[in-house]
């Protein structure tokens, strides 16, 4: 089998809605993390904040990180919906349909998110991974841009 031949892993979501609409969606690509990091720098400072702030206060306990995640999602939600639109547009491959993302229901955004995490790091791997990864990837990315600004 040639790359040429690779096609992403993808799940059908259902979206309900008056015409009970549906999407595939698939993991987000490094490409897709460079376009919200670089549209949404400050929103993911405030995310990566609050999960450094949420860890210290979760166990590691299943039941206890259940929490922390709907917690931790629900007020990102409420702080960058319009992160979360782009992030759900771009999963599904429609990055010029972020205003009809919006438009979903909370609860289904974040099933939405949970799936990408998924999708994105692998089974099993969730939410609490993209995140440290992403946080890992952002903090690599600011430590060489200060680099680069004292040299």
């Amino acid at each position: 089998m040639a790359l040429a031949d690779f096609t992403p892993v993808t799940r059908k979501i259902t979206l309900g809605g008056n015409n009970n609409a549906s999407m595939e969606i698939h993991g987000l690509s490094l490409t897709d993390i460079a376009a919200l990091f670089d549209e949404y720098a400050v929103d993911f400072r405030a995310l990566f904040d609050l999960y450094k702030e949420a860890q210290t206060k979760a166990s590691t306990d299943s039941a206890d990180g259940m929490l922390f995640l709907v917690t931790m999602f629900s007020t990102f939600i409420r702080r960058a919906p319009a992160l979360v639109a782009y992030a759900i547009a771009l999963a599904a491959d429609e990055p010029d349909s972020r205003e009809q993302a919006a438009l979903i229901a909370p609860a289904k955004q974040i099933e939405i998110l949970t799936t990408i995490a998924e999708l994105t790091m692998g089974e099993g791997v969730g939410l609490k991974k993209l995140i440290a990864t992403a946080m890992s990837l952002w903090e690599g990315q600011e430590s060489l841009m200060q680099e680069a600004e004292t040299h």
